[in-house]
């Protein structure tokens, strides 16, 4: 959608006046990644993004967005009790355009664009992570969108990355069929992964993309909240996924801090790190304790446990090395550890919860 376009929508729908436009001006940018996106920013009041769906499926994907943000708000209103600060501010959809408009977080910033960088593994924000993504299962446990007999089943990428049809592996990167190669060649990587696909389970309504760029910081009085924003590919699926990404976020952003090359020892990876890794483990274990806290009146939080939430960690990792593959013609050093850290937590990762992810920090 061209910029004038967006401002042209968002006066028709009543979100805009005429004279903020023509006296203040409006800042429009494009932001877009799977759909067009653009940022409109008014001086006089608040900022907007504007999402369309451009072909059948992008168009699919924006209208379930529309239908999980507006089912999650109809609970939460019928919960007054249950906060839902977790949403960004749903403002119109049209389904016609396939056009989405959500508000912006009022000086917001996304984790992926923290600055300083070591914002990233405070508490502080980990903790925020937590109550957010504790309060979304916890909401959506109850909510219509949960209960809907046409929510799409979520399947996470790995499970098709690691098996890809032809028509996948002719558009894939030579590092990205390397890495398919290297799982598909090691027996043990495939079983355990085998294993976990048997165990999903879509009992749930999950967000599915629980990556950092799809996290906004921002400040209420002392506190530090987190909106959730790309809903796009939210479906039933299990909420050991949303946990297991959140964390292996947190181990992918301090692993790609280290320049690693083919021959790089353990030893130097910890010794090079921007961040110590006690500071990971740290975040790791105020996310967890965060997340419990929301969701402590829930039955279903006894069936995910550390091991659980490990492995689903570990698939987390391989999409990340995956996506760091995308323009690569090799398998990259970083990409490798990735890739035997995902392995090291599918073989133990009772053992991986302890040692590596600090969660004996989490616990009550």
């Amino acid at each position: 959608m061209p910029p004038r376009e967006a401002v042209q929508f968002l006066l028709e729908a009543g979100v805009l006046r005429n004279d903020e436009v023509v006296g203040y001006g409006v800042e429009v940018r494009n932001v877009s990644r799977r759909n067009n996106g653009l940022k409109v920013a008014c001086p006089s009041g608040p900022s907007f993004y504007v999402k369309e769906g451009i072909g059948q499926e992008r168009q699919r994907t924006v209208a379930a967005e529309a239908r999980v943000l507006v089912d999650l708000l109809s609970g939460s209103a019928r919960q007054p009790a249950t906060a839902s600060s977790f949403l960004p501010q749903f403002v119109a959809f049209d389904p016609d355009r396939c056009v989405l408009v959500t508000r912006l977080v009022p000086n917001g910033q996304s984790l992926v664009d923290l600055r300083p960088r070591y914002r990233l593994f405070s508490e502080g924000v980990a903790r925020a992570i937590g109550a957010s993504l504790g309060q979304f299962h916890c909401l959506a446990d109850d909510a219509e969108a949960n209960r809907r007999a046409d929510a799409p089943d979520f399947v996470p990428f790995p499970f098709i990355a690691v098996e890809p049809q032809l028509t996948m592996l002719l558009s894939l990167s030579s590092g990205n069929v390397e890495l398919v190669r290297v799982v598909q060649n090691t027996d043990e990587f495939l079983s355990l992964l085998h294993a976990v696909r048997l165990s999903w389970n879509v009992d749930h309504l999950i967000h599915g993309d629980m990556r950092m760029d799809n996290c906004v910081l921002s400040r209420r009085g002392r506190r530090s909240v987190v909106t959730i924003v790309d809903w796009e590919l939210a479906g039933r699926g299990d909420p050991a996924w949303d946990i297991g990404t959140v964390i292996a976020e947190f181990i992918g952003a301090w692993l790609l801090s280290v320049p690693i090359v083919q021959d790089t020892t353990a030893q130097e990876v910890f010794r090079c790190s921007q961040f110590p890794f006690i500071t990971i483990q740290r975040a790791i274990g105020a996310f967890i304790r965060a997340y419990y806290h929301a969701c402590r009146t829930k039955r279903w939080t006894r069936s995910i446990g550390p091991a659980r939430i490990a492995r689903f960690a570990a698939l987390r990792l391989i999409q990340i090395a995956f996506e760091q593959l995308q323009s690569a013609s090799e398998l990259t050093g970083q990409a490798v550890y990735l890739l035997q850290l995902s392995l090291n937590l599918l073989q133990k990762p009772d053992t991986a919860t302890m040692a590596f992810l600090g969660w004996a920090q989490s616990e009550e």
